[in-house]
């Protein structure tokens, strides 16, 4: 089993994810745009650091699968040292983030009124 032949179909089930993702990117950036401030600024990094990890997933797979057959790594090792603790540290990052920039934005709009 070659690498391509894991990366492939792990990339196509994450594609919905990915667009997700981006769309949050992409709105985060216009809202920059529009004099945004700090929690603009961490709406668009954990929004990245979530695409990011979105987009790490398949590729780390394929090395999980190289390791297990190439390198005689066990498969708990492979899992947890190359899928999970990776995409984990980024998913957390970013879902801190996210939820610093909503707390941000809504003690600032109640402050507001």
């Amino acid at each position: 089993m070659s690498y391509l032949e894991v990366v492939s179909p792990a990339f196509l089930g994450h594609i919905p994810m990915l667009l997700a993702w981006l769309v949050g990117i992409v709105f985060a950036v216009r809202m920059l745009r529009r004099e945004g401030g700090k929690a603009e600024k961490l709406l668009l990094i954990g929004c990245s650091l979530m695409f990011l990890g979105q987009l790490v997933v398949p590729f780390l797979t394929g090395l999980a699968a190289w390791m297990l057959h190439e390198q005689g790594m066990s498969r708990a090792s492979a899992a947890g040292l190359v899928i999970s603790l990776p995409t984990s540290i980024l998913s957390v990052a970013g879902i801190v983030c996210l939820i610093i920039a909503f707390w941000t934005r809504w003690k600032t709009s109640t402050a507001t009124q």
